[in-house]
């Protein structure tokens, strides 16, 4: 016997024991604790003991599978690990329902806020164009002198503020005053609204033109899914009916009503 291989005891948070859930360290052997773990990911008893024990250890291996799970060692290694499982599933699965139930109870207004605003006539001098700054005013005269376009007038003065609210008497927005949308940060919105954030698409000038949401529908019929409460049924009859003689049902009229009264129960 190899000792190396058959005798000291296995680590599971070694290497060789990649393990998709967390379980104890183990007082088995080397082999039959991957034999354990093999069995538990697999279920097919001769590949579990094949894994752990190669491919020359026994000319059944199968039997020599079944003969380790009667070990009382062996099977209350196993039943850690089988526990292991089922409690990580059962934790993976309450996650997935709170992510889900965040998404479908989350207002994807939290990422835009519409906004009202003075246009740029609101509070003009004689209701002219309102410049933010000289410095506006001078890049808009580049521009304008770059494309042979005539020179943007000042009139209307400088000190635009969005902020400053509409003026009822604007003849150019009728008092509307002019809408801007916010796209608000990430880091402010709520869990379930994050959830819902897959990106944005930008305009060539890189400003936001759309932002993209997760499909909450989509999200909510996941999680009637998960819950049980869209259910998929599937029903499947088998009949089976041993017809008579039909010699025998022409000729006798009680034979024929037998088999017909046959085929309603």
């Amino acid at each position: 016997m190899n000792k190396s291989v058959d005798l000291v005891p296995l680590s599971v948070h070694d290497e060789t024991a990649n393990l998709p859930y967390k379980v104890p360290d183990s007082n088995l052997p080397y082999a039959q604790e991957r034999f354990v773990q093999e069995y538990v990911l697999s279920g097919n008893v001769k590949k579990a003991y094949l894994a752990a024990f190669g491919e020359g250890a026994s000319a059944k291996p199968e039997r020599a599978g079944r003969d380790l799970l009667r070990n009382p060692s062996v099977m209350a290694r196993l039943h850690v690990h089988q526990h292991a499982v089922s409690t990580m599933t059962v934790k993976s699965t309450d996650a997935l329902i709170r992510e889900l139930e965040e998404m479908v109870d989350a207002d994807p207004n939290e990422f835009i806020t519409i906004k009202i605003g003075a246009c740029r006539y609101c509070h003009g001098v004689g209701g002219g164009y309102l410049w933010r700054d000289i410095a506006e005013y001078e890049a808009a005269v580049n521009t304008a002198i770059k494309l042979q376009k005539p020179i943007p007038e000042l009139a209307g003065g400088v000190g635009y503020r969005f902020d400053a609210g509409p003026n009822p008497q604007c003849a150019q927005c009728e008092g509307e005053g002019a809408r801007h949308v916010f796209v608000r940060d990430t880091d402010d919105v709520s869990p379930g609204a994050r959830r819902l954030f897959k990106g944005v698409e930008c305009n060539p000038d890189g400003s936001i033109k759309k932002v993209l949401l997760a499909d909450q529908f989509a999200a909510r019929q996941e999680l009637h899914r998960i819950r049980g409460m869209h259910i998929e049924r599937s029903l499947s009859v088998n009949a089976s009916v041993t017809l008579p003689n039909a010699k025998e049902i022409a000729t006798s009229p009680d034979k024929a009503m037998d088999f017909l009264e046959s085929l309603k129960r």
